[in-house]
């Protein structure tokens, strides 16, 4: 399971049991976090395997829609895909964005691979053409900057890698992929993408209008898509 230094400041989880019991523990420092999806974590406790997750200050767990925070100035956009094919292949298909990043891409995007520096690894950098809101072609390129292949770890499998904008329509952009095994043959994704929109208070409002929306839709398509692809 992977923390950033923030979620491990957070105090407030709900834990269900297989039962489907939801209680709460209290964990160190820090406040109730807004989203319920940032990340969950299994382990084996005296009743069974137990499902962890946060929750937000009212309460309320979230039903699987990609959920937006705020971290600090920038927005945080979290979106979780449960995929019925073990982790192996789920990760595979992201080795390999040539082929694939176009195919769960929103048609109306019109995404080309430009280049591609493979295999994924470290240091490896993308470059695509998209099609903007406005209909004009953008570049951009990415560098990845966390790498972690499917690991043994407690409850099974986890992988990672982080793609963090070079050159683009952002000010800041980074997307945290993470896969973790529920079992053998079912796979947990989570995206989590910080980002900051362009042209300072105008790029906030835009934002506000219709980014994040977006970007909400994009990664909701992208999980479809996967499902679809690898799900027989």
């Amino acid at each position: 399971m992977y923390i950033t230094p923030e979620e491990k400041a957070d105090k407030l989880w709900a834990i269900a049991s297989e039962d489907g019991h939801w209680g709460s523990c209290a964990c160190r420092g820090g406040t109730p976090p807004l989203s319920s999806l940032s990340m969950r974590t299994r382990t084996q406790a005296g009743q069974g395997i137990f499902a962890i997750r946060w929750i937000n200050p009212a309460g309320s767990v979230d039903n699987g829609r990609p959920l937006i925070r705020e971290s600090g100035e920038m927005p945080v956009i979290l979106h979780e895909t449960v995929i019925k094919a073990p982790v192996l292949p789920v990760w595979l298909f992201f080795m390999d964005p040539v082929k694939n990043l176009p195919a769960i891409s929103p048609p109306g995007d019109a995404v080309v691979i430009e280049s591609a520096d493979l295999p994924m690894r470290e240091g490896a950098t993308i470059a695509i053409v998209a099609r903007d809101p406005l209909g004009r072609r953008i570049r951009w390129q990415s560098r990845i900057t966390a790498f972690t292949p499917p690991r043994p770890v407690v409850f099974g499998l986890e992988a990672r890698f982080v793609d963090e904008q070079v050159s683009g329509p952002f000010a800041l952009w980074k997307h945290e992929h993470e896969f973790e095994a529920i079992d053998d043959a079912t796979t947990r994704m989570l995206d989590r993408i910080t980002y900051k929109p362009p042209l300072g208070l105008a790029g906030f409002i835009v934002d506000w209008l219709y980014l994040r929306w977006k970007l909400r839709a994009m990664l909701k398509y992208r999980g479809n898509a996967v499902r679809a692809k690898l799900e027989r």
